[in-house]
């Protein structure tokens, strides 16, 4: 059953109910007490649909909801707003997207009272066993609720953190002093909590291990689910067209795109579409393409619908995202489930599948070597190109369904965790989860000699 989506001002005062899950009435006779519990989960985040600007974590939050509320009670706690607007959602706006969410109790407040919404919503805790945070930096989402608990100023419960991809070494590279000042802050708080991390990738369990340094806590590795399979499209363009989809920030490094740009042979068309996030970095880009030779072209849509992503990418020839790093990266799953191969380097977890099929690793030390590739690509015939991507779709739908099935629920992993005290083992991952959930054709794996690997 779906609750009232909205609360204009401050969160209304919960009910309390018996804490550490409750019980379901048809766990069975030979059912174990873990298994006759249902974990009640709080999630954090600073966004959640209809919220669209703000990148993958929003889908990526509303995918596990989806996958996990017919296990688990969810309660979400999130702004009433989208990134960058400033602007609370209508109830049209809400309303337009409730009838496809999963079922949760959702909760939103306004931005600038964030910090007094979750303050109350935590004094109450005897309602929720785990709190879900999704950011490692968000000072009200994540930060604040840390403080509180490791203080003691509101009653303590187990933690699941998810830092989506912010423990990164690209996107630790942005904005570096303060990071690494809120980093030597927070250690200290961490290590005084039962807290589990949540990690989409092996290389991002890697990420926290090296954020904790000698303080080990336990990881799990779940990937995030993924875009489904759809048939591959057959552009017709006039000349080659690759687009670029993400938000226009430094992290996704759309100045290396331009730079291999300026030295094409062959007429391109790149499309840019993303919400025009950091204005500074824009500026520098656009001072780039003003030198684009005349058979170069750029078309910039500016943010867009996800429905018109998938029209996008239907009506290219790749998708190149140069990315300093990619927790998971939802655009190029999207650009995949339609056949439109992919150019990215190997900072992301697609690195196997582009060794599959799928597209092309590149060298953010070369942009010559960028250049080459989407000339080669544009000299191909159609037909070729289109041979390509009947490969990628095919190559992705087998990925997305060895990927489908999990065997356990990551919160009722973390929840039973929590009820038998279990610890990590060697490698700081949890048993039973770790293993069991590390997606296939996610392997890390380097770029070995800087070769441009591309679609067969």
């Amino acid at each position: 059953m779906r609750v009232a989506w909205s609360i204009p001002h401050l969160l209304e005062e919960s009910m309390a109910v018996p804490a550490k899950g409750h019980a379901v009435p048809d766990a069975g006779a030979g059912a174990t007490a873990a298994d006759q519990l249902v974990p009640r989960v709080l999630i954090t985040c600073q966004y959640y649909p209809p919220a669209v600007r703000a990148g993958g974590a929003p889908r990526s939050i509303a995918a596990i909801v989806a996958e996990e509320s017919i296990r688990t009670s969810i309660e979400i706690l999130t702004r009433n707003a989208d990134l960058g607007t400033g602007q609370p959602f209508t109830t049209a706006e809400t309303e337009a997207v409730d009838h496809v969410l999963p079922p949760a109790s959702i909760r939103r407040c306004p931005s600038g009272r964030a910090w007094i919404a979750i303050w109350r919503r935590l004094r109450q805790p005897a309602d929720f066993d785990i709190l879900y945070l999704n950011s490692m930096f968000s000072p009200w989402f994540t930060l604040w609720p840390l403080l509180l608990m490791a203080t003691g100023l509101v009653p303590r419960r187990q933690i699941l953190l998810a830092p989506r991809g912010e423990l990164g070494t690209g996107a630790l590279a942005i904005k570096p002093h303060r990071k690494r000042l809120v980093g030597r802050l927070i250690r200290p708080l961490l290590a005084r909590l039962d807290l589990t991390w949540h990690a989409s990738t092996a290389d991002e369990a890697d990420s926290v291990t090296r954020f904790l340094g000698r303080r080990m806590q336990p990881v799990f590795v779940r990937n995030d689910p993924a875009m489904p399979p759809a048939l591959p499209s057959a552009p017709e363009n006039a000349c080659l067209t690759v687009c670029f989809v993400a938000r226009m920030v430094p992290i996704k490094n759309f100045q290396f795109l331009v730079r291999a740009a300026l030295t094409l042979t062959e007429p391109t068309t790149i499309v840019v579409a993303g919400a025009i996030e950091d204005q500074d970095y824009w500026e520098r880009c656009r001072e780039l393409i003003d030198k684009l030779p005349g058979h170069v072209s750029v078309h910039v849509m500016g943010h867009i619908e996800p429905a018109d992503v998938i029209e996008v990418l239907r009506r290219s020839d790749a998708m190149v995202l140069p990315t300093l790093g990619e927790n998971f990266g939802h655009a190029i799953a999207e650009a995949l489930s339609v056949g439109c191969p992919v150019f990215i380097p190997d900072t992301t977890p697609w690195t196997a599948l582009m060794s599959d099929g799928c597209g092309w690793v590149i060298d953010l030390d070369d942009p010559a070597g960028l250049r080459r590739a989407l000339d080669h690509l544009a000299a191909e015939p159609r037909s070729t190109r289109n041979t390509a991507r009947r490969t990628v779709a095919h190559r992705y739908a087998q990925w997305w369904a060895a990927n489908q099935v999990h065997d356990r629920s990551l919160f009722t992993a973390a929840f039973d965790r929590s009820a038998t005290s279990a610890r990590p083992d060697d490698a700081g991952t949890v048993p039973g989860l770790a293993a069991t959930h590390r997606p296939r054709g996610f392997e890390s794996g380097g770029r070995p000699g800087g070769e441009i690997r591309g679609c067969v």
